[in-house]
């Protein structure tokens, strides 16, 4: 074969010679005259070889190094691939998936993640433009977000928004998309951002905000006046009926210190009222004000009132702040009084009404006796006007006794208009 070297040829030619049979071969073979071109013809055979091996080695080389190179090119394919499921993973672990969208050719595409959120097949849904806000239809909704990502681009700053979305089953969810816009010069060619699932999030600040109104709606529709606090004593809600007692808004008395807002006093000694946050703080139980206490208006008006005070705790027992319940009572305390009044009057007109009764009794006695001395004494003027007086005093006596026994049985009295200074006279 042409591929072999001329030691080669020549060895075996030598060992063919050494031979037997070769010996006779020879010995019977014609001896052919050697031609001078044969040594030129072995040494180009033999570069030739030399060349060949040498681009044999050179391809072994590059075959060599081709096969590194596959070798790496397949271990940065299974990084890549490793990263790619690792993020997946962390995707969906997070609840975030990642979008694109080339805005000169309006293709947009979606991670793995972002289909999950949607509950999409993605070889039954193609993103798009439409085929996206189709996945909320509530006008108002795209409309405001078309507003909101218009300015983000504007700015370009980029931007976020919130929205919620029609599950295949009817269910509502919710999900938050973060976005930058790309731009080449003052041309937008594509935006990139992320999508996170927020339903969770969304369903409690939701549920949050139902409670929040149910209990606005309970304090409101509470007689009494109710005041929280946090556990540091400032104002964090308080009802219309505080509002009005303590001449405060809501809006102006949330952060404020409750001894800023809610002004007690004794209502006796004028001396300032123990705070009763302060009060149920120390103690962790309910407490209540002293008797005639006195609020303090914003405006300065006073207004009496009762109240009590009670820690606001957690299911683990923490206490987060405290409420205060308070209630006018100036009415009950002007009824009070007005009892206490009526019945000291009550007590007075019973001891009136002894006193009168008897009183009666002598003031009989004496009309009685005046009367039988008229015939006694003599016509003398000044014995007659003196036993004239004498009756005369015995009658008005006679009618104020009169009164005060109508006084104590609570009778109507008979009041006429005098002339003082006739009846002194």
């Amino acid at each position: 074969m042409l591929g072999r070297s001329g030691e080669q040829r020549e060895a075996e030619v030598q060992t063919a010679s050494n031979s037997p049979r070769a010996t006779r071969a020879l010995a019977s073979r014609p001896v052919r005259p050697v031609s001078r071109s044969e040594p030129d013809e072995l040494a180009a055979l033999r570069a030739r070889v030399a060349a060949l091996e040498g681009e044999a080695r050179e391809r072994a080389g590059e075959l060599e190094r081709l096969r590194g190179a596959q070798e790496r090119l397949s271990a940065l394919e299974q990084q890549l691939a490793q990263s790619q499921e690792r993020l997946e993973e962390a995707e969906q672990l997070a609840r975030i998936g990642t979008w694109w969208w080339d805005v000169r050719s309006g293709q947009v595409e979606w991670s793995a993640q972002v289909y999950r959120i949607f509950g999409l097949d993605p070889a039954r849904f193609t993103p798009q433009i439409d085929s996206i806000l189709a996945l909320s239809p509530w006008p108002e909704d795209n409309e405001r977000d078309r507003e909101l990502i218009q300015r983000a681009v504007d700015s370009r700053a980029g931007g976020s928004y919130e929205q919620r979305f029609l599950r295949a089953d009817g269910s509502v969810g919710y999900y938050e998309s973060t976005f930058r816009p790309l731009f080449e010069g003052d041309e937008l060619v594509a935006m990139r951002g992320t999508v996170q699932d927020i339903t969770a999030r969304k369903l409690a600040e939701l549920e949050l905000a139902r409670s929040e109104e149910g209990l606005r709606v309970t304090l409101d529709s509470i007689g009494d006046a109710v005041i929280a606090t946090d556990v540091a004593g400032r104002v964090v809600r308080m009802n219309p009926v505080a509002e009005r007692l303590t001449g405060w808004t809501l809006e102006e008395a949330r952060g404020e210190r409750l001894s800023e807002v809610f002004r007690i006093v004794h209502a006796h000694t004028r001396a300032v009222a123990a705070n009763p946050v302060e009060k149920v703080l120390a103690t962790g139980g309910v407490v209540a004000l002293a008797n005639h206490t006195l609020l303090i208006n914003r405006a300065g008006a006073e207004v009496q009132i009762a109240d009590s005070g009670a820690p606001i705790r957690s299911d683990e027992g923490e206490t987060l702040g405290v409420v205060l319940v308070f209630r006018d009572v100036s009415e009950e305390y002007a009824l009070q009084a007005r009892i206490r009044h009526s019945e000291k009057m009550g007590a007075l007109g019973r001891l009136a009404g002894g006193v009168a009764h008897d009183f009666n009794n002598m003031l009989g006695g004496i009309m009685g006796a005046g009367e039988l001395l008229e015939d006694h004494v003599d016509e003398s003027e000044e014995a007659q006007e003196l036993l004239s007086v004498v009756l005369q005093s015995a009658e008005r006596a006679a009618s104020l006794t009169a009164k005060l026994l109508a006084f104590s049985r609570r009778e109507p009295l008979d009041t006429r208009i005098v002339d003082v200074h006739a009846v002194l006279e």
